[in-house]
């Protein structure tokens, strides 16, 4: 029995985004942050005594979710995230200029007499990061002889 040649392969369709359920009136989507609004509708009716099923029911969200969002209320201030943990800068904007002066009336320093002198509790890497951003690149004086004519 021939049954002819064999049908091309075809990759099942895949949704574009998960399916499932969303919360109520919002076109929020699924894995996106929850609006200040909604977190504060969370957070009252559970203050209101709503069970965790009632909630996850209400606003078709994750218990985990839910709990997560009454957890961080605490740590907000008037319904805003509190700012990222990422790495802090060590320079202000006026020892960033102080330190853009003092190259700029004398281009022959030493970048180790530059931090020594004006920057002590800052790196090395650090003040040449500060100054690439002025347009300062690979700016390290060398300890060389000045050539006279």
């Amino acid at each position: 029995m021939d049954r002819g040649p064999m049908p091309p392969l075809v990759p099942p369709k895949t949704p574009s985004r998960p399916q499932g359920p969303r919360a109520p009136g919002s076109n929020r989507p699924i894995l996106g942050e929850l609006s200040p609004s909604l977190r504060n509708r969370i957070v009252q009716a559970r203050e209101d005594g709503k069970s965790w099923n009632e909630l996850h029911k209400r606003f078709g969200l994750a218990r985990l979710a839910l709990w997560s969002t009454i957890k961080q209320d605490n740590a907000r201030t008037s319904g805003i995230s509190r700012q990222g943990r990422g790495k802090k800068v060590k320079l202000t904007d006026e020892q960033r200029h102080h330190l853009l002066e003092v190259v700029w009336e004398d281009p022959d320093i030493q970048i180790k007499i530059l931090q020594h002198d004006h920057a002590p509790h800052i790196t090395i890497r650090t003040i040449q990061r500060a100054l690439k951003q002025y347009n300062i690149k690979k700016w390290k004086k060398h300890k060389r002889p000045q050539l006279l004519p």
